[in-house]
Formats: structure tokens, C-alpha cells, sequence
């Protein structure tokens, strides 16, 4: 093989390196989201008669008007307004996208941090969510009439969310399939005050084993008899 051929395959071979490094770099969540957002932006260029591939001389200008649109209330049905972390993770989208196709990495400048700045400081505060703890559900409980039919469907619906939604498990499925998470159905009985595995009537609490972490839950089920 002479000198050029050598260099050409080289050449080949780290291009194909730099392919496959680049096509694994986002988890498939992230790449479906990059994705998403890269469809609406090409939207929004057409629209504007702009082409979807920016320069450094006008991608500062370009992505403001986008933030800007976002801001105010594009690309969902309720015209709600995108948040100051929605907006900027649909930035980095596009420069993603830039940096993937075009080896072209997009700088901001300060407009276009002052747009993302105002846009912050006028966005709604996020609102912490308190975590669902067993103190809770037992003051849930002892303030609802489980004689009535909507008060005993919500403490349905809030003791089922509490075991099978906060951990990933097989008792929902993803459209027909079942995976194999930590929690299974097997995993799962009625039990007595010994947490003996028991008849569904004869029952005072519901036991939940996890085998991911080799630990046992009970989980009381107060008047449910």
C-alpha cells in the first residue's frame, strides 16, 4: 500500500470513529427530544424564510427571535408559554445539530443572554414538589370517609401511586409490552398482621417485596377488609 492509499484509509477510518462517537453521544431520551426540537425550529425558519443552518454572524440574532417566539407562546396547542429551562434546552438543541452535521459550533453573545436573562426573570417561579412519605398517607387516611365512594377511590389512587409509580414496575405496562423492572407482580400479596400471606378478605395490609434492593415493605391497609 503506498504512502496516499495509507493516508486515505487513515482518513476513512477516523472518520468512521468520529461517526459512531457522535451518533452515541446522547442517550436515545435526549436524542429523541434534540430531535423534536430540531423539527420545530426548521418550522419556525421556513416560516421566517430563514435557512435552518445558521452562521456565526447571524445565529446570535436568529436564535434571540426564536427564544423570543418560544417565550411568548409557540409550538404547543394551548399557546402556553415555554419556560426559561425549556427554551434554552431547545438552544441546545439546535447547536447540537449544528455540531453534529456542520462541525459548527454556535457561540451566544450578549443579547442573546440578555433575551435569556429577562426571559428567566419573567418566567413563573418553579414550584418544588414535596415528596409523598408514609406520615402523609396516614393523615390522608385518617381524614377520609372511606364510606364514601370518591373518598375511597382517591385513597385508591394515592396508595397505588405511592408503590407502583415512584419505582418503575411490571404492574404498568409500556403499550403491550411488560419489562422486567424491580418490582414485579409476584412480588406483591395480601397479607395479615404477620405478613403471612393471606385470602384477599382475611386481609389487613398488602406486602411488597423488592428484590432489587433485598428488602420487605407493608404497607397497612387500614379498614380494607
Amino acid at each position: 500500500m503506498d504512502t496516499d492509499s495509507a493516508r486515505s484509509a487513515f482518513r476513512r477510518s477516523m472518520q468512521l470513529l468520529g461517526s459512531l462517537r457522535s451518533q452515541n453521544d446522547l442517550a436515545n431520551s435526549t436524542t429523541t427530544t434534540y430531535i423534536r426540537h430540531w423539527g420545530q425550529w426548521c418550522r419556525f425558519a421556513t416560516r421566517m424564510n430563514w435557512m435552518r443552518w445558521l452562521t456565526p454572524e447571524n445565529a446570535s440574532k436568529r436564535l434571540a427571535y426564536y427564544a423570543t417566539y418560544c417565550w411568548i407562546g409557540g409550538w404547543n396547542s394551548h399557546h402556553i408559554r415555554n419556560q426559561h429551562s425549556t427554551i434554552k434546552l431547545k438552544l441546545a438543541s439546535i447547536c447540537w445539530f449544528h455540531r453534529r452535521y456542520k462541525n459548527l459550533v454556535l457561540r451566544t453573545s450578549p443579547k442573546l443572554d440578555l433575551v435569556l436573562q429577562g426571559i428567566k426573570r419573567l418566567s413563573a417561579p418553579r414550584h418544588k414538589k414535596q415528596p409523598l412519605t408514609p406520615p402523609f398517607l396516614r393523615t390522608l387516611y385518617l381524614s377520609l370517609d372511606m364510606s364514601k365512594p370518591r373518598q375511597h377511590l382517591l385513597w385508591g389512587s394515592v396508595s397505588i401511586g405511592y408503590f407502583f409509580i415512584l419505582r418503575r414496575t411490571e404492574f404498568l405496562k409500556t403499550g403491550k409490552t411488560r419489562r422486567l423492572f424491580g418490582l414485579k407482580t409476584i412480588n406483591a400479596f395480601f397479607s395479615d398482621d404477620n405478613e403471612k400471606m393471606v385470602a384477599r378478605n382475611a386481609a389487613t395490609s398488602v406486602t411488597i417485596v423488592s428484590k432489587e434492593k433485598r428488602t420487605t415493605s407493608s404497607a397497612a391497609v387500614p379498614g380494607e377488609r
